[in-house]
């Protein structure tokens, strides 16, 4: 019995190690059958080590095999992605995210107590599975993994990837509560977070291999996130700034990678919008020149920075406008169109159908504010054929202003069911 059990684990070892190299497709298959493998080792009866050997593989697979097919779907074309397809791959991934949870939850210690590295792990699952659910949801999963992670640090105290792991997770937190209108939690959750960022930075040692520069990053895009969440102008302008130092200690650290020189461009966006209209203009340039164009600089694909750009364009011709320089916000709508128009090019970069529709309906209004109505009218009618918007987004938006009484527009409001009175 011993041998076969021995025997069961390396052969779920060898599949999940070949999983490891594989593309999406092929991954999930063999997840798959390293998750029967550890299944059957636990059956012959393993016990002790080899029992907490297999829940922990058990519980890796399936999170790992819920990525995969998250991998998978994003990686369909825009033929074949579908508000339906994406709903099944994401139902299916949460599905197996419980799977791993529920796995990692039986590796009891001897002492009630889940395993170390089960605790560590659980809590970076139900993180995963929240960035799939709605707020409400999301914060259940989030405390839970908050919960997690406290309690690996109450037995080791000075473990920095830990409190990170906290940090990140306070921040998704914080941010699921302002949604769900619980801002005072939120803006707690916030303040929590940045103590967790605190004190993970004073325990980092690179000498030991910590991520000092992940860790900078992270807590320049919390601290850009809360600045974009929380009520207080002032603590928000705070934020900003804050997120502006980090994220620029960052980019000192991470010469050769966009990441952090997208969450500079996004830190001066969040600026901005607490700014009066010119300097407001003033910052918005500045994402551009120190943040998503340094970013594109390094990597001309990268798909954060071409939207972070498209967005600074759409930002600045509405500022343009109010300040009354019409010609001037013609041509950074136009430039925003033509970014956006790029960027569709290339979908599976973009991410899910969610993700790829808000940049064909940020393509569309971009097209309307720079007077390509023909355009703009192709990609809405596109879109509220796949179910990418509604006749109310199309209402309630104020970038149709000036086609909502046209013919084709009305029209579109009848396609998608939602015809005025």
């Amino acid at each position: 019995m011993e041998k076969s059990i021995a025997s069961a684990l390396k052969d779920a070892h060898k599949f999940e190690q070949q999983a490891d190299r594989k593309t999406a497709q092929q991954a999930a298959n063999l997840y798959e059958k390293a998750v029967n493998k550890y299944h059957d080792a636990l059956n012959l009866g393993a016990s002790g080590e080899q029992s907490l050997e297999a829940r922990m593989g058990k519980g890796d697979c399936y999170q790992k095999w819920a990525e995969a097919l998250l991998h998978k779907m994003v990686s369909l074309t825009n033929d074949d992605l579908t508000i339906e397809a994406e709903r099944r791959a994401q139902k299916r991934a949460e599905a197996l995210y419980q799977s791993a949870v529920d796995e990692y939850k039986q590796t009891d210690t001897g002492s009630c107590q889940m395993d170390f590295n089960a605790s560590v792990n659980c809590g970076n699952t139900l993180a995963s599975w929240a960035e799939l659910c709605e707020p409400r949801e999301a914060c259940r999963h989030l405390q839970e993994a908050a919960m997690h992670y406290r309690t690996v640090l109450q037995l080791d105290s000075e473990d920095t990837e830990v409190w990170q792991n906290l940090s990140d997770v306070l921040v998704q937190l914080g941010e699921s509560l302002c949604e769900t209108d619980r801002q005072s939690e939120g803006e707690e959750c916030f303040r929590e977070a940045f103590e967790s960022y605190t004190q993970s930075c004073g325990l980092c040692d690179s000498r030991k291999g910590d991520d000092l520069p992940g860790l900078l990053e992270n807590w320049g895009l919390g601290l850009v996130t809360a600045s974009r969440c929380i009520e207080d102008v002032y603590q928000r302008e705070e934020y900003a700034n804050d997120a502006i130092k980090r994220l620029k200690d960052a980019a000192t650290f991470h010469r050769g990678r966009p990441d952090p020189f997208c969450g500079l461009g996004d830190a001066y966006t969040a600026r901005s919008l607490l700014e009066p209209l010119e300097r407001s203009l003033e910052t918005l340039s500045l994402a551009v020149e120190e943040g998503y164009g340094e970013a594109l600089k390094l990597d001309r694909s990268c798909a954060e920075a071409v939207l972070g750009n498209a967005e600074v364009h759409m930002m600045m011709g509405k500022r343009l406008r109010e300040l009354g320089d019409e010609e001037g916000a013609v041509y950074r709508f136009t430039k925003c169109a033509d970014v956006y128009g790029h960027a569709l090019c290339s979908p599976q970069a973009l991410g899910g159908f969610k993700e790829r529709s808000t940049v064909q309906y940020n393509y569309g209004c971009a097209c309307i504010l720079a007077g390509r109505l023909r355009i703009a009218e192709a990609v809405f009618r596109r879109l509220i054929h796949k179910h990418g918007c509604t006749g109310k987004d199309l209402m309630s938006d104020s970038d149709f202003e000036s086609v909502k009484h046209e013919p084709w527009f009305q029209q579109l409001l009848l396609d998608a069911g939602e015809m005025t009175d």
